[in-house]
């Protein structure tokens, strides 16, 4: 059976109480590459562990210290896009913009509150409600407040783009779920400045079963911010992702270190 997952200390050091038995030990942190270590316990022991650090996002809310200032910028003036159900549109990916550490292809904002950064949209997901990362499709992925929404051509919301200075705005308004009614508005803000990406939620009505992250090409690596209404969202709400490595990311948005024992036999 699977032993309770130990958080270490600001330092990195850790201590578990195990039983004597063989244990896989799995070391994960969002800035690192995970890593699976052998143990054999019998007697106190002391284990060393050292990561490789990998691209990822440190993500902050404007409720955290030194997080993003929600400033809405209304792009409904922008260019619009009348969606259906499963459906997405091109947007130009910002000159100088990278996306884990890689210009994307192509971008695509799809109706189900999602970027796509790939050669093509993924519009039918095998799975709402995502936990990110994770390595199904779609990948490569934003879930700005991702939902299973129906804009219906535009009688139950619409979708703009737009660029201002240097940033380019998609917005989502008055989005409709894919039952109808309890519409969303909110947007995502790419800044090819740094490649940070910003979160803005303006008017939410039901966010009880969205989805709100990023992921890479592979989904082994990226952060969950908000798993079925779990970071509380609320009117006026922003969060940033900001690209970086090893320790400057931060875990579930939180800065931990995970680590996982799994016994093997014993």
């Amino acid at each position: 059976d699977d032993a309770q997952p130990d958080w270490a200390a600001a330092d990195g050091s850790y201590a578990l109480a195990l039983p004597q038995g063989t244990y896989t030990l799995t070391v994960s942190h969002p800035g690192f590459v995970p890593q699976d270590v052998g143990l054999v316990v019998n007697g106190n022991l002391a284990r060393n562990v050292d990561l490789t650090s990998r691209l990822n996002y440190t993500c902050l809310d404007s409720r955290d210290p030194g997080g993003p200032v929600y400033n809405w910028i209304e792009a409904s003036d922008g260019t619009p896009h009348n969606m259906n159900d499963n459906s997405a549109f091109t947007v130009t990916v910002p000159p100088g913009f990278t996306y884990f550490g890689v210009v994307p292809p192509k971008l695509y904002a799809g109706s189900d509150g999602n970027l796509q950064l790939n050669n093509s949209a993924l519009t039918s997901y095998p799975a709402l409600f995502m936990f990110l990362p994770f390595e199904r499709t779609p990948n490569n992925d934003v879930m700005v407040l991702g939902e299973n929404y129906n804009p219906a051509g535009g009688t139950q919301g619409m979708a703009y783009d737009k660029v201002v200075g240097n940033l380019t705005v998609i917005q989502w308004q008055d989005v409709q779920h894919q039952s109808g009614g309890n519409p969303e508005t909110f947007q995502v803000i790419l800044d090819p400045a740094d490649s940070s990406i910003t979160v803005q939620y303006k008017q939410l009505s039901w966010p009880a079963f969205t989805s709100a992250g990023l992921e890479n090409s592979t989904g082994t690596a990226g952060q969950m911010w908000s798993f079925m209404d779990s970071a509380h969202l609320s009117n006026g709400l922003a969060v940033k992702y900001t690209p970086t490595s090893g320790n400057g990311a931060n875990w579930g948005c939180d800065h931990m270190l995970w680590l996982e024992n799994n016994p093997t036999e014993g």
